[in-house]
């Protein structure tokens, strides 16, 4: 068997400075590879002598595990060279303080190229030469903004931002990596702080209400006053008849405080109701469950009841005061109520003394706590408990209110005529 004859490739110095190998090594190191390579060649086949001409390919062996080396070894590699310059070798001197070779002689390439650069010389670390960010420092100063005026903003919310003021489509990943690392910003649970309303001008806002309503012809008579409110199922009474302390001593061996009452463990169920006044008494009490219509809708329900118990007592041109809610001052309760001949007034906001069915709920709330109450029964006892307050009651609460709104419009005086 005749093997291709091998050629020996001359060995390239790492450096300028590195000592030369004698011919005599040269001649010894490539009779071992010769032998090696005879030892360790498998006998090929004669169907093989095709594939002879063909360059071999060899593969590349797994990578090795990454190693980090400290500063001393650095140190040690660079004063070994420097100082034995020209007596050892950099693969040698690798060897001596335990670096690779290639890594150690690759160092000390770039340091003979270029000796004030850093030793060893590190890879730049950071963002690389590839795409620049998408969100720079102007989007960080806006998105420190956005969430400056609206802590409670959602992503979502600040793309559609973003891309309107900038045009730029971010991901949410992109967006909320850019939070985090630039902006500084973190998620956590928000606490609310209760901000009193600004009622500065309220004073002059009811005085004007309150001349306005008191112009009106017989406004006392000429008013239906509509309000909603609502009452817990298994409310009770707050004082109630208990044995006393000394009948409760001569009781042996009881445990359960009598003055306790035993109410469902089930969650409470609160009734809202909508109830309407006038000067010829109750027009009715509705009680509303809760349905898969709007609030406004059970609105609307409640005011056509009204309405048309006010066409079966002829009653034409009442003024509808309603409470000063969103709900109540939509376009089709104001236009139901003026298609059918009456007036709306609504409330003026935070003034909800100055509504006489307000101390009309509190007649009808004592007459349901006094009442032994159901489920399915509620209803029917909500409408006694509003029949039971007295026609005279009720004329009482209207001519209160109307007492309170001329005194606070005689109160909201100038500061002029007060000094007088």
């Amino acid at each position: 068997m005749t093997h291709p004859p091998t050629t020996v490739k001359p060995i390239r110095d790492l450096d300028a400075g590195s000592e030369a190998v004698p011919d005599e090594k040269l001649a010894s190191d490539e009779d071992k590879h010769i032998s090696e390579g005879e030892h360790n060649q498998e006998p090929q086949s004669d169907d093989s002598s095709d594939e002879d001409d063909s360059p071999s390919k060899t593969k590349r062996g797994p990578r090795g595990t990454y190693q980090k080396y400290t500063d001393q070894q650095w140190q040690d590699l660079l004063h070994t060279v420097t100082d034995g310059f020209g007596l050892i070798s950099v693969s040698q001197a690798c060897k001596d303080v335990g670096i690779n070779p290639r890594t150690g002689s690759t160092a000390i390439r770039k340091h003979l190229e270029d000796p004030s650069a850093e030793f060893p010389p590190r890879k730049p670390r950071g963002r690389g030469s590839g795409r620049p960010p998408l969100l720079g420092p102007e989007q960080t100063v806006f998105i420190e903004n956005f969430f400056g005026d609206a802590a409670d903003a959602n992503a979502e919310d600040l793309r559609e931002a973003i891309e309107k003021e900038f045009g730029l489509k971010v991901s949410k990943q992109t967006l909320d990596r850019h939070i985090k690392k630039e902006c500084q910003l973190v998620l956590k649970r928000l606490n609310t702080q209760p901000v009193a309303q600004d009622v500065s001008n309220m004073p002059e806002y009811r005085k004007a209400w309150v001349q306005n309503w008191s112009n009106q012809a017989d406004f006392e008579r000429k008013s239906v006053f509509i309000e909603e409110t609502s009452y817990r199922l298994f409310v009770r009474r707050l004082y109630g008849h208990t044995p006393s302390r000394k009948k409760q001593a001569e009781a042996e061996g009881r445990i359960e405080d009598p003055s306790t009452i035993k109410v469902p463990k089930s969650k409470e169920i609160i009734l809202p109701v909508v109830g309407a006044i006038c000067w010829e008494g109750l027009l009715g009490l509705s009680l509303r469950t809760p349905l898969a219509s709007t609030q406004e809708d059970r609105f609307i329900a409640v005011i056509k009841s009204v309405l048309d118990m006010l066409d079966k007592k002829n009653m034409t041109g009442m003024s509808i005061v309603i409470g000063n809610t969103t709900i109540h001052k939509s376009h089709s309760i104001e236009a139901l109520i003026s298609e059918r001949g009456h007036i709306p007034i609504y409330m003026p906001p935070c003034s909800p003394s100055l509504n006489p069915i307000e101390n009309f709920w509190a007649h009808v709330d004592r007459h349901f706590r006094g009442q032994e109450r159901q489920e399915e029964t509620t209803s029917s006892r909500l409408q006694e408990a509003g029949d039971a307050v007295p026609l005279d009651t009720i004329r009482t609460c209207i001519t209160h209110a109307r007492d309170r709104c001329l005194s606070v419009s005689a109160s909201l005086e100038t500061p002029s005529n007060k000094s007088k």
